[in-house]
């Protein structure tokens, strides 16, 4: 008994040592695009991060060639940006720099963490699991990337439009902090990025039975407010333009989850047959 037990704690322990070097090698990943992109601070600030706040961002331009092309004048074309932000700590510039490098850092190496991920529990998988895992991390990638872009030339746009645009009183002007605008742009990336995971999550349980397709059609209606509430809470903006922005897309990923948990209940009794 104390050999076997002896056996069993050294089997954990080597799993955690594999466990360490797994996220050894996530966080070196991470840190190296961090460092790149520190490097690149005026194409990092410049280009990505003040798009949104220029009028000839592809947003902005898309719009206005929609609205020329369809006899709308210029309704949709935006113009009049005056963005010039403000810097109002010490070390603002330099920690705000940090901040943003290591953020996008973890977006652009998220694909190879969730190799690593794989890689952790590919030996206790199955030839055919670990096909279908490989499929989930592809997948999970894709839907994130897909969230963070979609977060980057629709949410973001529209909500600085509107919040640069909207005024109680001609004599307030905005003047925004530069950490308030990174803050916002980082955590609505990220946020929309995890949320655009919904599909791979909802195939991931269905696959292990622990959530199927009825269930999510009879919460429907409790999943519109859940939805709601949470674009609510991701969106910082307060305007409900924005939330419905994000809302709808994610009850269409909502309705998608379901066509995909059916599918694998379906895939699943032809194999028990």
């Amino acid at each position: 008994m104390a050999e076997q037990t002896e056996e069993q704690e050294m089997g954990f322990f080597d799993h955690l040592e594999v466990l360490r070097w797994h996220l050894v090698r996530s966080a070196a990943a991470i840190v190296i695009m961090a460092i790149v992109f520190f490097v690149k601070t005026d194409f990092v600030f410049d280009t990505v991060l003040f798009g949104p706040t220029k009028t000839d961002f592809p947003t902005y331009r898309a719009l206005c060639y929609l609205s020329k092309r369809f006899n709308w004048g210029e309704s949709l074309c935006i113009s009049g940006f005056n963005v010039q932000f403000m810097n109002t700590e010490l070390f603002g510039q330099f920690i705000i720099q940090l901040k943003t490098a290591v953020v996008m850092g973890f977006i652009v190496a998220f694909p190879y963490i969730i190799f690593e991920l794989w890689r952790f529990v590919k030996p206790a998988l199955t030839e055919g699991e670990s096909r279908q895992v490989s499929k989930v991390i592809l997948g999970s990638s894709i839907f994130f990337f897909i969230g963070v872009l979609f977060s980057y030339f629709i949410i973001v746009p529209f909500s600085i439009n509107f919040a640069f645009s909207y005024e109680v009183s001609a004599q307030i002007d905005n003047r925004i902090t530069l950490d308030n605008y990174i803050d916002f742009l980082t955590t609505m990336s990220l946020g929309i990025g995890l949320v655009f995971e919904l599909p791979m999550i909802t195939m991931a349980l269905a696959r292990f039975g622990l959530l199927t397709a009825a269930t999510m059609r009879k919460f429907r209606r409790h999943s519109i407010v859940v939805i709601l509430i949470a674009a609510a809470i991701i969106t910082p903006s307060p305007d409900i333009f924005t939330q419905m922005i994000v809302a709808i897309p994610i009850y269409f990923l909502f309705e998608f989850s379901i066509f995909a948990a059916g599918r694998i209940e379906k895939r699943a009794d032809k194999a028990a047959i």
